[in-house]
């Protein structure tokens, strides 16, 4: 990142060097810096669907869920749409409350590519009271994803909820052996 930096200090208008670097600062975590460098590329060019996509994650990463949603959703609806950025916008949906909405774009697509998206389904569901849906779900998730934690204990936490603990003992057995 500091090599970067160097170089952007020589040529402050190279895209290429803005866009690594924004790249660089968002993987070590430097969500300000990374913010910084997008706001920079802007102005001097339009962000490219994988810059506006990374600025999504800055914000989400920043807590400014409703500007990742709605960076997310520009992105959704300009046909720019994939697995990644579905389950991207769903997590954002997740964590405002919208239930629903996050629902709604965990698809099969979706939940093959975030080893977080079949717990976060199983959850959704469980949130708007489609236990017997989310049981039958969970059910066939648990064969697909027998390793995934996560998904076990969401699965261990809605079967008690919908008053099967011999289930809940099951999933919970199976997210201690992973």
């Amino acid at each position: 990142m500091n090599r970067l930096q160097g170089f952007l200090a020589h040529d402050p208008g190279n895209l290429s060097l803005l866009e690594d670097a924004a790249s660089a600062a968002y993987e070590e975590g430097a969500l300000d810096l990374a913010a910084e460098l997008l706001d920079r590329y802007v102005t001097i060019s339009p962000l490219t669907p994988v810059l506006i996509n990374l600025q999504g994650l800055v914000a989400l990463g920043r807590n400014r869920l409703i500007d990742a949603v709605e960076i997310f959703e520009r992105l959704h609806n300009d046909d720019k749409d994939t697995s990644a950025l579905r389950f991207n916008l769903a997590w954002c949906y997740a964590l405002l409350g919208s239930h629903k909405e996050a629902l709604d774009l965990l698809d099969c697509e979706t939940l093959a590519i975030s080893h977080r998206a079949p717990a976060l389904k199983i959850e959704m569901m469980h949130h708007l009271g489609l236990y017997e849906d989310a049981l039958t779900c969970g059910g066939e998730l648990a064969e697909r994803f027998p390793n995934d934690q996560a998904l076990m204990g969401a699965l261990a936490t809605l079967a008690m909820d919908a008053e099967q603990p011999d289930l809940a003992y099951h999933y919970a057995r199976k997210d201690r052996k992973s």
